[in-house]
């Protein structure tokens, strides 16, 4: 089975007839819910047809099941509690949704950046390599001769040192500049 979307629960739930029906089932109170109703709360994942249940249960005649009423009829209470209409709540699904929507740890050079921006350069010296390598190649067109204003403008995209961030690429060899300092280019 999918994960259903915290969406779908929300929609489920915000419905009063398919709430109370839900709040019923948890309690384990018998329900006058009908298989629509059911049927609406399994597809958004609260409730799961039990193992004895194949599916969602026959049309009414022989071989129907009595514990669910149809649309219109009301169920008497001493029909049976909610398992038998052959569901059963769903235990896991708002462990498994608040899993589903953590965000991952991001990994590699992205690992440097809060929202789009380095805020210092990482004190591993391996960890400072793997940055400036990305943010060369990131930055820096391949064959393009820049001059120092121009350099300064694309290290300001990613960082406020730029002084800083401009040395440290020089310094571990990820751009090259001519004696004067007024042309850089990507280190090949």
């Amino acid at each position: 089975m999918t994960t259903p979307s915290w969406q779908q629960v929300a929609a489920a739930l915000g419905n009063p007839r398919l709430r109370e029906a839900y709040a019923r089932c948890v309690l384990d109170i018998p329900s006058s819910a009908t298989k629509k109703e059911l049927k609406k709360l399994v597809s958004a994942g609260l409730l799961h047809y039990s193992e004895s249940s194949v599916g969602p249960a026959s049309p009414p005649g022989p071989g129907s099941d009595p514990g669910v009423a149809e649309a219109g009829q009301d169920r008497k209470p001493d029909q049976g509690k909610n398992s038998d209409d052959g569901v059963e709540v769903n235990e896991d699904l708002f462990a498994t949704l608040l899993a589903s929507q953590q965000s991952s740890k991001p990994s590699g050079p992205d690992r440097f950046f809060h929202h789009g921006r380095i805020t210092s350069l990482p004190r591993k010296d391996d960890d400072r390599h793997e940055l400036l390598a990305h943010l060369s190649v990131r930055l820096f067109p391949a064959e393009d001769v820049l001059d120092e204003d121009q350099i300064n403008l694309l290290v300001r995209t990613v960082a406020r040192d730029v002084p800083s961030l401009r040395r440290a690429l020089v310094d571990y060899g990820y751009l090259k500049r001519d004696a004067d300092g007024s042309k850089y280019w990507r280190a090949a």
